[in-house]
């Protein structure tokens, strides 16, 4: 059924009595039908192009029609054309999810698309990988029809199923963007169909449930063990984590919102090691050896903070919590590093928050549990280096280590912004409702008052660099292009 199209719903139920009656005749037209739509602009004529496909596959006994059907689609998927593409793809995750084993009866016909990887968007991918992994996902003993002696199988088969892996494999092995790119959606779609597998075993068959959860973990940490050294890869997986998790399914779309809670608490695990291993500072206490600051721009406690370049000297800015914040985030200590794999983990920061608050809003449903970085202070450059003239007489690897924390203190931001706005809206609705206690509603006004904060700090931040870039521009032009992580190592920009 097509929603929104009830003229399609009743000739769709019209040309199936018809064809029974005229198949030869009619099959052909239908499928040049098929094909007329799926090139069409309006959305109504390619959403009925795909279930036109799926019941042209579906709806007939001959063997040779359904290959015709396949090559018709393989056509498309080879086109180019994103349109024509994305409609392949959406009746074929359709057929994948709906129809599976009968799709899988032709496998080596589908095994030909992982020839055209590399011209597929992100979201395409997606949808392909989703599809091969619904195709060789596992299933309880006789749910693929029949019975069996092993507690599962896979619908798929083998053969497909090593061919995608090894295709997957060696695409993340590259040092190529590009194959990284589709290494690291293809391994996350199969992750995300060994979740759903996971649940599915789980009320059927626990030991092959256990068994498919230590496969899952393993998979999981292989991923994230060979895009670590990458710093770029490592922001783009963990992206693409979070849209995993914050994605509604749609049309021929195979993820699925839930994902176990073994699973995600290992990945929420993993996304705060990674957190507090590279940025977090613990705060000392005011007994410990630190002084207080009277300075605006970094109120509050001021540690000793040890950096690489003799030029430069660390300071704790925009502390909303004071002596009550736990933490600090490291911002300048990295980018002022001799070690250019530290500089550069600091591209997949803002990535590795977003992932621990999209982990958190599924386990907990609130973000009370990383809401001190809402409030903690940044660890950037002493700003008295901007007032007493000593910017201009700094060299210019000094002036790029200003920049650079300076650049990704923006990024970080922009990222709590983001996290924590949509929170607080929907704290305050509940608060609207009256079903918040009193103590709930203080919360709320703090965070609230504590973004609006944020919001002024990121202006002022985002003055003072593109002044200090405007007065520096060979600086500038040595700065990553963070907003494509995946091309970090060739990619630069000036933030504007």
């Amino acid at each position: 059924m097509v929603q929104g199209l009830p003229w399609f719903q009743v000739a769709q139920g019209a040309w199936r009595v018809v064809l029974q009656a005229s198949y030869r005749d009619l099959w052909p037209s239908l499928l040049s039908l098929a094909e007329f739509w799926s090139r069409a602009r309006e959305t109504p004529l390619t959403t009925a192009s795909v279930h036109l496909y799926v019941d042209l596959f579906v709806g007939v006994d001959s063997s040779q029609e359904r290959q015709q059907v396949l090559q018709t689609l393989h056509g498309h998927l080879g086109s180019g054309v994103a349109g024509e593409q994305d409609v392949a793809l959406q009746a074929l995750s359709v057929l994948a999810r709906q129809h599976r084993s009968l799709l899988s009866q032709y496998s080596s016909y589908l095994a030909n698309i992982l020839d055209h990887l590399e011209t597929f968007t992100n979201s395409q991918l997606q949808q392909v990988f989703s599809m091969f992994a619904a195709l060789t996902a596992a299933q309880p003993a006789g749910a693929a029809g029949g019975s069996s002696s092993s507690s599962a199988v896979a619908v798929g088969g083998t053969r497909l199923q090593d061919e995608l892996v090894i295709t997957l494999n060696k695409a993340l092995a590259q040092n190529s963007a590009g194959y990284k790119r589709i290494g690291v959606v293809g391994n996350l779609a199969l992750l995300q169909q060994s979740a759903a597998d996971y649940e599915l075993m789980l009320s059927a068959d626990e030991s092959a449930a256990g068994q498919l959860l230590e496969e899952w973990l393993s998979r999981a940490n292989a991923v994230f063990i060979q895009c670590q050294s990458h710093p770029g890869v490592l922001a783009f997986v963990l992206d693409q984590w979070s849209e995993l998790l914050e994605q509604r399914a749609g049309i021929g779309s195979g993820l699925q919102m839930h994902m176990p809670k073994p699973m995600l608490e290992w990945l929420s695990d993993k996304t705060n090691d990674l957190m507090n291993t590279a940025f977090l500072a613990d705060l000392p206490r005011p007994e410990s050896s630190i002084r207080a600051s009277e300075d605006e721009a970094m109120p509050g406690l001021q540690p000793e903070i040890s950096i690489h370049d003799p030029n430069l000297v660390a300071k704790l800015w925009f502390n909303l919590d004071g002596s009550y914040s736990p933490v600090y985030v490291r911002l300048l200590p990295p980018a002022v590093s001799k070690d250019p794999s530290k500089r550069a983990q600091l591209v997949w920061l803002p990535a590795c928050l977003r992932l621990m608050a999209a982990c958190l809003q599924r386990t907990a449903a609130d973000l009370r549990g990383i809401d001190a970085l809402l409030g903690c202070p940044l660890a950037l450059p002493d700003p008295t280096i901007f007032t007493d003239g000593r910017w201009d007489g700094l060299p210019l690897s000094s002036k790029v280590g200003v920049l650079l924390p300076l650049m990704h203190a923006i990024c970080w931001l922009r990222e709590v912004v983001t996290v924590f706005a949509p929170d607080l809206n929907a704290a305050l609705q509940k608060a609207a409702q009256g079903v918040s206690t009193q103590t709930t509603i203080d919360a709320v006004a703090d965070t609230q008052n504590k973004l609006l904060m944020r919001l002024s700090q990121l202006r002022v931040l985002e003055a003072l660099f593109k002044h200090l870039a405007a007065t520096c521009p060979a600086a500038a032009q040595q700065l990553p292009d963070v907003s494509v992580p995946l091309l970090l190592d060739g990619a630069r920009r000036t933030i504007t």
